[in-house]
């Protein structure tokens, strides 16, 4: 039993690495194109854009962010001294921690301007200027915005070329003429 959970467990992992390197493959041919013609590749979004706005991703995805969770423990003993009132009582602490926690599912556009998620709950809206960072994960992009206290999580089916685009839309001028641009984005 032991050996099995062992083995199945490196299995998982071997899974999940090669996973990963599917998906960093994926998104250096990506940028590969990019650099061939030498622009980003547009898509048709779901959104009215503004003049001179291109959009480059939409997908699917899940907005994530952290909340405070409560926990508390401890304990007691206590005795009835008549009907309804008891005797003794109760000790315990309360403990808060941040957790990340899915809180909606929808769109999630990425513009030159902008990045737009449209969920079921609620939108969101962000000034691609006010993005101070992009962290990758196999399952989405942290992204830091300026002047929010918390950073948000968008899964994507491919989170490195999602961090690619938001990178490069971050840091050039026109992601429609990378003519004199070097694309050198490392994935880990």
């Amino acid at each position: 039993l032991i050996t099995s959970f062992v083995f199945y467990g490196k299995l998982r992992k071997k899974r999940k690495l090669e996973e990963k390197a599917n998906l960093i493959k994926e998104a250096e041919l990506y940028i590969e194109k990019a650099k061939e013609s030498k622009a980003l590749s547009t898509v048709k979004p779901s959104i009215f854009l503004n003049p001179g706005e291109h959009a480059f991703f939409e997908e699917q995805s899940n907005l994530k962010e952290t909340r405070a969770v409560r926990k508390t423990g401890g304990g007691g003993v206590g005795f009835r001294v008549a009907k309804g009132v008891y005797v003794g009582g109760y000790s315990g602490q309360a403990e808060s921690h941040q957790e990340w926690r899915d809180l909606d599912t929808g769109e999630l556009i990425v513009t030159n301007e902008k990045i737009v998620f449209q969920g079921t709950k609620e939108n969101r809206m962000f000034p691609i200027n006010k993005i101070l960072s992009v962290e990758t994960f196999t399952d989405g992009a942290e992204v830091t915005i300026e002047s929010r206290t918390k950073s948000v999580i968008f899964t994507a089916r491919n989170p490195y070329i999602l961090s690619a685009i938001l990178h490069i839309v971050r840091s050039v001028k026109d992601p429609m003429n990378l003519k004199d641009v070097k694309l050198d984005i490392k994935f880990e």
